[in-house]
């Protein structure tokens, strides 16, 4: 995948999720803690910032039915509690990957 492709296949944060969650899991979404396969989706309403009064966006999560805990396609990663959106990451290392390699299509 170049960067071009990566740009025009990976531009939402939806997108990118999906594509997130299929690498991390490509049989299926199973439990980070319990490795269960009895997963539940939930959204959890986005919080609301005291000082400007803007609401965030709703968030994405998994819930294990087994053992409770939830989680999302970034938790672990390095992409975790990042503030950047995910497709300036898949940019970046996109980028980065092709300067490493020393082609820069």
């Amino acid at each position: 995948m170049n960067l071009l492709d990566v740009y025009k296949e990976l531009n939402t944060e939806t997108k990118c999720l999906a594509f997130l969650e299929h690498m991390r899991w490509p049989d299926g979404v199973k439990c980070l803690s319990c490795e269960s396969e009895r997963i539940t989706r939930i959204t959890s309403k986005g919080k609301t910032n005291r000082k400007t009064g803007k609401t965030g966006p709703d968030r994405k999560l998994y819930q294990c039915n087994d053992c409770r805990f939830q989680f999302t396609a970034t938790t672990g990663t390095v992409y975790h509690d990042t503030h950047l959106p995910l497709h300036k990451w898949f940019l970046a290392i996109c980028a980065n990957h092709r300067i490493e390699k020393g082609n820069l299509r």
